[in-house]
């Protein structure tokens, strides 16, 4: 059958099973709080070797198989109508049966009727669904994870039939859906015990194991058959019901003996671990049942079986743990707990049975300081003190008893730290680890492996004459990158399946990985123990912790290893590198020199440059200086006219007589008059060549001092004067409180020069007249900016990242160089150390922003009177 067909059978048996699981609960949660005979009576009448102690006033065995005839008198046909002649009364009322024995005997007996409790329905069938639900849900999980095992299907075989055996014993008493189906259940009980003691905890008899299996099945299948026939006769029933419970602890007994063979004989330690652990649970889920049963098919049906349904479920339990786990070490885990956990439980109830017996033989009864709370708390509080140290001791006892640890590992531990901290190769690793191994676990043989790309292991050793390589499967490969412990244990585990050959190639029983971190580095290889014991979970966490250590060992090999290396080339390249050096020196000499040379010709290069943008300023001005020299020299030349012709008439005047004093006063004073108008004309004049001359000098350092703003925006608006009236233009500025900077005035000036040409440019480009242009200076705590604004459109998109870049420029070549505002930001950064930046709104109009260093003013002092 395909896994994938058996898994959908899985599925639909547990779908099954939890519809049965569901309907049993419900008919028999109906029977709490009714009133019951005090015992349980079957469809035939007869009473079942099922009963708690306290009922049918304490002596129900004495019913035990006999058939109910009568209830005070009156015959009773079926056992509805026994428990309907019962349920009218009220709990306490007395009541006579009349009872038919398997061999034909009469018995009368009179027993109190009694309700049945919620407790009654936990002891009885609480444990019966209990353990339905472990045996089904264990089989058919084992069988949905592992199809292909042959112990998970023994395990389903056992778990239906033991499932379906004591779900349906809780409807054997009342409404009697499942009898049949019980019956049927009972039946295969053995012969699914005897299957499964046939794959567990080895496969036997693999060639003949069907033949034996339907034979098996088809025998007790008669049974089944004659079972379901006799249902109706109580003597036949009582017979086959006998000799089926004794197949059942023949069965059980069967388990246990297989289980305890296979841990003493099995020559393998997986196998004797997975049984270890089913012997724990067998041992308490059927030794219990199989003595109970055994005893009642002796005693003819006198004994309750009821007792052993508590512990049943431990089997299938340990069983499924044992078949679906495969790694020794977490079983050795599971199985050390629990046997520690066993023997505590059992120590501290023998110490707390043993001190109140104590208390009751050596006290008298009633004594007061017997039946004290307080004492009964010291006790308890004794107990718990007691404990920890029993714990202990009883670990310390399992451990040595069933694990026998022959090291202390904390020991060998700092052996094997104190042996690989001084050592310097890998030779040296190897050989140190394995000197620790053979004093710890004395392993026959011991390898250590290098690993290498995509799983492949090279084997690292003490003079061994040659690597050994060879490639680990893919799965092995991915468990050891995970840092997985590989046993060899996990293919021998009963099922005959071949043993990767791997295995045999390394000769070894675990494969344990050496990791940096996270990624592999080695594996240690470890053969047989001379002692011939298994490897425990003691030796995998020492192994784990030793894997840590050598992990370190080689990686510190290996950078010694490198230092070697490195010390053996030393010297010869400390002279290349001595004689690289030298030409580098004179390479950087000669590069340093180069770059210097650049940096000057960079400086002449960088102040012709400002030189000739200064000059092309001021050509583009050309027209305006002109206009601005010719008007005051015009008016000169007019005032030298009009002298000339008052200095004729006054000589003219001197000896004519008509002329009176009056007549040269006012020559007189016309005269002086015109002079000074020609005088103050020739002033402006050379005031604006002075302010021209200021703005065409070459900078220097000298130069630098403390000015105030609104001189050097007053020059700049006398420069542009003849430039603003011709664009209709006019320049306004304002500022908040005297802005006062150090530096040179006229860097500043041809800043300032070049921001208004452009947004002079920038109006008649757009063709806007009557323009303004607005210059506005503020302080900014220990800074001062000037802000530059126009309202001509702004700056397209496109150009705004590249304004200030050298050669870009949107203006007609005729118009601009594309050096202005690149020489402005110059200028501003390193003559004022200061910043020069734009905002523009398309459509509206463009923001320059110039932040400089302020000179802040001294506060004057009043002088002390």
């Amino acid at each position: 059958m395909s896994p994938r067909l058996l898994r959908g059978g899985v599925v639909g048996a547990a779908l099954a099973a939890g519809v049965l699981l569901l309907v049993v609960i419900v008919n028999t949660a109906q029977w709490v709080g009714t009133t019951f005979p005090g015992f349980f009576v079957m469809s035939n009448r007869v009473v079942p070797s099922i009963a708690l102690p306290d009922w049918s006033d304490g002596d129900a065995s004495r019913f035990f198989q006999h058939q109910v005839v009568a209830v005070d008198g009156v015959p009773v046909p079926t056992a509805a109508a026994v428990y309907e002649q019962v349920r009218q009364r009220a709990p306490g009322t007395p009541v006579e049966y009349s009872f038919r024995s398997p061999e034909g005997h009469s018995l009368v007996a009179m027993v109190h009727a009694r309700r049945f409790s919620t407790a009654d329905y936990v002891l009885i069938f609480g444990a019966y669904l209990l353990n339905g639900v472990a045996f089904l849900g264990t089989g058919l999980l084992v069988a949905y994870l592992k199809p292909r095992n042959a112990a998970s299907l023994g395990l389903l075989a056992a778990g239906l039939t033991t499932g379906l055996f004591v779900t349906t014993a809780a409807d054997l008493y009342g409404p009697y859906w499942f009898v049949r189906l019980h019956l049927l259940g009972e039946s295969f009980l053995a012969p699914a015990f005897f299957h499964l003691a046939l794959v567990f905890p080895t496969e036997r008899l693999p060639r003949y194991r069907r033949r034996v299996l339907l034979g098996l099945y088809g025998a007790f299948a008669l049974l089944a058959a004659a079972y379901e026939v006799v249902l109706g006769s109580p003597s036949a029933y009582t017979a086959v019901h006998l000799l089926a419970t004794a197949t059942h602890g023949l069965g059980a007994l069967t388990i246990i003996a297989v289980v305890v063979y296979g841990l003493v004989t099995s020559p393998s330690a997986l196998v004797r671990r997975r049984v270890s652990v089913v012997a724990l649970g067998t041992l308490a889920a059927f030794l219990t049942p199989a003595v109970l049963m055994a005893a009642s098919a002796f005693y003819g049906g006198k004994v309750p079986l009821n007792a052993g349904a508590f512990t049943a479920f431990l089997f299938p339990v340990s069983l499924a743990y044992a078949i679906v786990k495969q790694d020794l070490f977490e079983i050795d885990v599971m199985l050390r707990r629990a046997t520690t956990y066993a023997a505590v439980v059992v120590v501290i109830g023998s110490l707390y049975l043993a001190l109140l017996s104590a208390d009751a033989y050596f006290l008298p009864i009633p004594s007061p300081v017997a039946q004290s709370p307080l004492a009964l708390a010291i006790l308890n509080l004794a107990l718990l003190f007691l404990i920890a140290p029993v714990r202990a001791r009883v670990q310390d006892g399992v451990d040595r008893l069933f694990f026998r640890k022959a090291y202390d590992a904390e020991q060998a531990l700092s052996e094997l730290s104190h042996a690989l901290v001084s050592v310097h190769t890998l030779g040296e690793v190897v050989a140190r680890t394995h000197a620790v191994m053979a004093t710890t676990m004395c392993p026959a043989s011991a390898a250590t492996f290098l690993w290498e790309a995509r799983g492949q292991l090279l084997r690292a050793g003490e003079g061994d004459g040659g690597a050994v390589e060879l490639t680990l499967p893919p799965a092995l490969a991915e468990r050891i990158e995970r840092g997985e412990i590989l046993a060899r244990y996990e293919w021998d585990d009963g099922s005959g399946r071949a043993i990767p050959p791997v295995w045999h190639t390394l000769g070894a029983e675990l494969l344990v990985p050496i990791r940096r971190g996270r990624a592999p580095m080695g594996a240690l290889a470890l053969g047989r123990k001379g002692s011939g014991r298994p490897y425990t979970m003691h030796d995998a966490a020492f192994l784990r912790a030793a894997a840590s250590q050598i992990a370190l060992a080689m990686t510190n090999a290996g950078a010694f290893a490198r230092l070697e290396s490195l010390n053996a080339s030393l010297e010869q390249q400390v002279q290349e590198r001595t004689a690289s050096l030298a030409k580098a020196n004179t390479d950087l000499g000669c590069s340093l020199t180069e770059l210097r040379t650049a940096y000057q010709q960079l400086e002449r290069n960088q102040a012709s440059l400002m030189r000739a943008e200064r000059l092309a300023t001021l050509g583009r001005l050309t027209a305006g200086i002109a206009h601005e020299v010719n008007s005051p020299l015009g008016a000169v030349i007019n005032s030298l006219k009009i002298l000339t012709d008052l200095g004729r008439e006054y000589a003219d005047s001197i000896d004519d007589p008509e002329v009176t004093a009056a007549d040269h006063h006012e020559i007189a004073r016309e005269l002086v008059q015109t002079a000074k108008a020609a005088v103050g004309w020739a002033r402006k004049a050379a005031g604006f060549v002075g302010k021209v001359r200021i703005q065409g000098r070459e900078p220097r350092s000298a130069d630098a001092g403390t000015f105030e703003v609104a001189t050097v925006v007053a020059d700049v608006e006398a420069l542009l004067q003849h430039r603003l009236r011709t664009s209709t233009c006019r320049l306004d500025f304002g500022e908040e409180s005297r802005v006062t900077l150090h530096g040179d005035p006229a860097r500043l000036g041809q800043v300032l020069i070049n921001l208004v040409t452009n947004a002079l440019d920038a109006y008649e480009d757009a063709g806007i007249s009557d323009g303004r242009i607005e210059i506005h200076a503020r302080h900014a705590g220990a800074s001062a900016v000037l802000t530059v604004r126009d309202w001509a459109g702004g700056i397209p998109a496109a150009a705004l990242p590249k304004i200030f870049d050298e050669l870009f420029t949107t203006k007609d070549p005729t118009r601009g160089t594309g050096l202005g505002l690149s020489i402005a930001r110059h200028l501003i950064e390193q003559s004022f150390d200061g910043t020069l930046t734009v905002e523009t709104e398309a459509g509206v109009g463009s923001c320059f922003a110039i932040t400089l260093p302020a000179v802040r003013e001294q506060p004057s002092t009043a002088a002390a009177g």
